[in-house]
């Protein structure tokens, strides 16, 4: 299945069938309107893939949409030996409405995983959020990686560990079980950074 997002000038066509690599990417202000939201949404659909080109006169970005490209660019750059040197791996597709993918570094202690709201959820209460790919007995500390703003959720109560700001889970536990995620409103995406302690 292929899924067009569109938002903040940024253009992203996913192949759901295949690694879940961009296969089409275009950031420019002619696509629309730059809200805060949207970038970070199309940016953390990104990250764990082929990090976009800019086709944009940024001498007619506001401060805030300048503010925003400045730090996307920055966890870009980075995490730039990650994304290029690390493996990619999908998580399942338990929910067809949301993609779980990420990059998961050689020695299996280090991964970014993008959780991307295709559509409308299936269900009030999302399914868990598997993250393959760590060392199955490392203990990973998980943290939403969130250089903008945080994503439109559709949920009065996160799970617990949302609001402490990270949770730690063994890389058997997030493969297998999977962690509680926040219900995304549909063409958001949350970015999560994985560290084994």
């Amino acid at each position: 299945m292929i899924h067009h997002l569109r938002a903040a000038g940024v253009s992203l066509l996913l192949d759901a069938r295949g690694a879940g690599v961009p296969a089409i990417l275009h950031w420019g202000r002619d696509l629309g309107d730059l809200d805060a939201s949207g970038l970070a949404s199309m940016a953390d659909a990104l990250v764990p893939g082929i990090p976009p080109g800019i086709e944009w006169n940024l001498a007619e970005a506001t401060p805030r949409e300048l503010d925003d490209i400045a730090n996307w660019t920055e966890v870009f750059r980075r995490e730039r030996a990650l994304m290029h040197s690390g493996t990619v791996v999908r998580g399942d597709g338990a929910d067809e409405s949301r993609l779980v993918h990420g990059v998961v570094a050689t020695d299996a202690r280090r991964a970014l995983f993008a959780v991307v709201a295709l559509d409308s959820a299936e269900a009030a209460l999302p399914p868990l959020a598997r993250l393959p790919g760590l060392d199955p007995d490392a203990r990973h500390r998980v943290r939403p990686l969130a250089p903008g703003d945080r994503p439109r959720t559709i949920v009065d109560a996160p799970p617990a560990w949302w609001d402490r700001g990270s949770a730690v889970l063994t890389g058997r536990t997030l493969a297998e079980v999977g962690l509680p995620v926040p219900l995304l409103a549909p063409e958001e995406a949350l970015l999560l950074e994985v560290v084994a302690e």
